[in-house]
């Protein structure tokens, strides 16, 4: 009897621990069409693979809302073939934000790996290995205005 108890109890625990993990961090997003969805990082990147026509119609510069748990920050880099410098903070569960190097500072020089950031942006892509909100746009080419919100939680 108590090794029935013990594996229904092993079996449950087993269960949870799966809902848990869930999809990930969802995200609201006001697509393109102006509906408002729940999404996560992961169901994104389904769409994008199934289908890179739908996903750029209405998710590709989409408003994006989330709250996420830093992973890791990259500063001052370069995309090849790009000349624009660029901060990113990766999160956990597939999204990434692409900032404007030097735009945000007040938040990055206090973030560390685990702390939680609600960030409001835009779908950039769903190419690589995350999905990258950018929020960024420039008038010359050289100077560019980053409208992303971070805060720190």
């Amino acid at each position: 009897m108590r090794k029935k108890i013990l594996a229904i109890i092993t079996i449950l625990a087993m269960c949870l621990a799966l809902c848990a993990c869930g999809g990930g961090t969802a995200a609201t997003i006001t697509d393109n069409e102006g509906n408002t969805v729940q999404m996560t990082a992961k169901e994104l990147k389904e769409i994008y693979q199934e289908n890179e026509a739908r996903f750029d119609k209405l998710y590709e510069n989409a408003e994006v809302t989330l709250t996420g748990t830093v992973e890791s920050i990259d500063s001052n880099f370069m995309y090849k073939g790009t000349s624009t410098r660029y901060d990113s903070i990766k999160l956990e569960d597939g999204w990434q934000i692409d900032i404007a190097h030097g735009s945000h500072d007040d938040i990055l020089l206090k973030l560390s790996a685990g702390d939680s950031i609600t960030v409001t942006s835009e779908i950039n892509s769903a190419f690589g290995a995350n999905i990258t909100l950018c929020s960024m746009l420039s008038d010359d080419g050289w100077h560019w205005d980053d409208y992303s919100t971070i805060t720190l939680n």
